[in-house]
């Protein structure tokens, strides 16, 4: 009777209580994402954010894992990093150029003479947008110069200037993306470089 005892109450071991598992991402998966600005001002962001003088939208940082989730940098993380002596914003930066310079863009307008009309990024990876964070990126598909818009957050748009006249197209493509996008930004031109902060 009494082992039996022992095993209903002292003789089993205590259950035991698992910890969250802390997730260490590969430096090699980090780049820098735009994001909405509401996501700063709850106050409850998790992680590093920064303030970009652009209509609707700040800057963080993101891991992409598979297949195609995008983590976003917490503290967590960064103290990790920071305690190894690792720059991870510089490497974050670095793959954002290596990844934007094996692909771009995603897709493209020409018109009849053959010239790109605008190109846009609207990529699977879910870094299209950050993409314009790279500097002299599209300097060669539009040597005349360029504006830029954003105006759904999975979508961007780079239109050239052809003759200083603008294709009728792309403001139709910016207006229908702002119009109808799951998560619309802004409709509005910026010049390149404003998202040449990195």
């Amino acid at each position: 009777m009494w082992r039996r005892m022992r095993e209903w109450f002292g003789g089993a071991p205590k259950p035991t209580v698992s910890e969250p598992e802390f997730k260490f991402y590969d430096l090699k998966d980090l780049h820098p994402i735009l994001v909405p600005k509401e996501f700063a001002e709850t106050g409850l962001w998790v992680g590093p954010i920064e303030t970009l003088d652009v209509d609707g939208l700040d800057l963080t940082w993101g891991v992409l894992t598979p297949p195609n989730i995008v983590n976003y940098l917490d503290r967590e993380m960064i103290a990790s990093w920071e305690g190894q002596d690792v720059d991870w914003r510089a490497a974050a930066t670095l793959n954002l150029k290596r990844l934007a310079g094996d692909r771009p863009w995603s897709h493209e307008l020409q018109d009849d003479e053959g010239r790109m009309v605008l190109v846009c990024f609207m990529h699977e990876d879910g870094f299209g947008p950050s993409r314009l964070l790279v500097p002299n990126l599209l300097n060669t598909v539009f040597p005349n110069g360029y504006v830029v818009a954003i105006p759904e957050l999975t979508c961007a748009v780079a239109v050239g200037k052809v003759r200083d006249i603008e294709d009728s197209r792309a403001e139709a493509m910016i207006q229908g993306c702002f119009k109808d996008g799951t998560r619309p930004v802004s409709p509005r031109r910026y010049a390149p470089e404003t998202f040449w902060i990195l």
